[in-house]
């Protein structure tokens, strides 16, 4: 700070001294009290410049510790900036990696339910189309069968080439059909029968048969099957029956009872053809008749004895008759009208079932 009241001053003093001095050369009594004033103002002026300086040396000090507390603050700012930012840096990042990652988790899961959708549409789909071949086929497979059994054209030149095939071989044929057809499991035409566990009525192709012939709908039947191999209880027996041996009920008792009448048409025809039976044949035939044992031998004996008749006759005009009488054991199934064969094959059907049980 310019000091230029007290350098005033003390050109005044100087002044006043000179004047003092030479004052006192020429009047020493009369100008003393001034001389002593003029000290006491050049004494009063030295502590105010000491004052003076002290002050402004605490002005300066005072002066550098603000801008140091100034540069403090000033970093003191930039680093609560800087840690702000980061801090901010860091929430937006981590929040944004949640949202991507969870953004991502979401579009994977849509994703993947897309393609199982997708996939299970064509799987649908192909067994769709599998099915209907599958029952062309059986078609195809079975007016194959009764046109062969039947002795009529055949389109298969793989077997035969339009050649007559074995007899044993047709009824072999017809009596696996008929197998076949007494294994399968079949509901009521009516559709009457109903789920143990929905109560709902059963419908053909929407219901499947356990093994032990106990039926179940297939919309209860994934709420009973446990475990990786998927074992099913049944629910009324509670037997165990695997997965792979459940069967989808496709028909109904009359469509069954329909098709066994076929195969004894089939059969029918396939006996009035004329063809030579064997003894074996036969016997089939009497079994099928439901005819005792009995019957056989009798029908043996009395063509033993016509031909012991034949050889000891010596030319009678009138033959003799035969000493055993024909059997009795009813007409044969070929002969037997329709009804009374459908009566025969239901008796079948039930000893069958009863074996099965």
């Amino acid at each position: 700070m310019p000091n230029f009241g007290y350098r005033t001053l003390h050109s005044r003093a100087q002044t006043q001294g000179l004047t003092s001095d030479s004052t006192t050369l020429t009047d020493s009594d009369g100008k003393g009290s001034a001389y002593q004033e003029d000290k006491e103002l050049l004494s009063l002026g030295g502590c105010i410049e000491k004052s003076l300086k002290q002050a402004q040396g605490g002005v300066q000090d005072l002066m550098i510790r603000l801008k140091s507390l100034r540069k403090d603050n000033k970093k003191l700012k930039s680093e609560l900036e800087s840690a702000k930012a980061a801090e901010a840096i860091t929430h937006t990042s981590l929040g944004s990696r949640h949202s991507v990652s969870d953004d991502d988790m979401n579009l994977e899961s849509m994703k993947r339910i897309r393609d199982l959708e997708r996939t299970i549409k064509e799987l649908r789909a192909e067994n769709h189309r599998q099915s209907r071949h599958l029952e062309k086929l059986k078609a195809k497979q079975i007016e194959a069968e009764l046109e062969d059994l039947k002795g009529g054209p055949r389109d298969d030149k793989g077997e035969g080439g339009g050649q007559e095939v074995d007899p044993e071989y047709r009824m072999r044929k017809l009596l696996r059909k008929f197998t076949d057809l007494m294994m399968v499991t079949t509901i009521p035409a009516d559709f009457s029968q109903t789920c143990p566990i929905c109560t709902d009525n059963f419908q053909l192709k929407k219901c499947s048969a356990l093994q032990c012939q106990h039926l179940i709908c297939n919309e209860c039947l994934p709420l009973i099957s446990k475990g990786a191999d998927e074992t099913v209880k049944c629910p009324e027996c509670r037997r165990f029956t695997s997965r792979d041996d459940i069967e989808l009920v496709h028909m109904t008792e009359q469509e069954r009872w329909d098709e066994l009448l076929g195969v004894a048409q089939a059969w029918d025809a396939f006996d009035v053809r004329g063809e030579e039976e064997t003894s074996e044949e036969e016997n089939e035939e009497y079994f099928i008749n439901d005819a005792t044992e009995t019957s056989v031998e009798m029908r043996n004996s009395a063509c033993d004895s016509a031909s012991d008749m034949e050889e000891t006759s010596t030319g009678n005009a009138v033959p003799s008759k035969q000493s055993t009488p024909p059997p009795s054991g009813g007409r044969l199934y070929s002969q037997s009208p329709m009804k009374e064969k459908r009566k025969r094959m239901e008796d079948l059907a039930g000893r069958a079932l009863k074996k099965r049980k």
